[in-house]
């Protein structure tokens, strides 16, 4: 990716290959909140949480899917906020 183009970051969960995570795009989504993931079932987000390891709302999923996002982005940390805040000033949008 050059350096102007927003970068991807996607992680399949190992418990379920329906869902994985994802790190936003657009540069107008990451700059209104702090650094965060998306839980996603099917392609569609269902669930958020910040790199510190809250979920802005928990997602009705089971516990084992939930406990393997938030080990994910434990595990993931430096990644997710390093994409998030590259996207922040070259990220899709105006």
């Amino acid at each position: 990716m050059g350096y102007n183009s927003p970068e991807r970051f996607k992680v399949t969960l190992s418990t379920s290959s329906s869902y994985h995570m994802e790190v936003d795009v657009n540069k107008d989504d990451c700059n209104r909140e702090g650094p965060h993931w998306h839980l996603c079932k099917d392609g569609r987000r269902i669930g958020q949480i910040f790199t510190y390891g809250s979920w802005a709302s928990t997602p009705d999923v089971s516990a084992s899917i939930q406990r393997e996002a938030e080990q994910l982005t434990s595990t993931y940390r430096y990644d997710i906020e390093r994409v998030y805040n590259h996207n922040r000033e070259h990220g899709a949008g105006y």
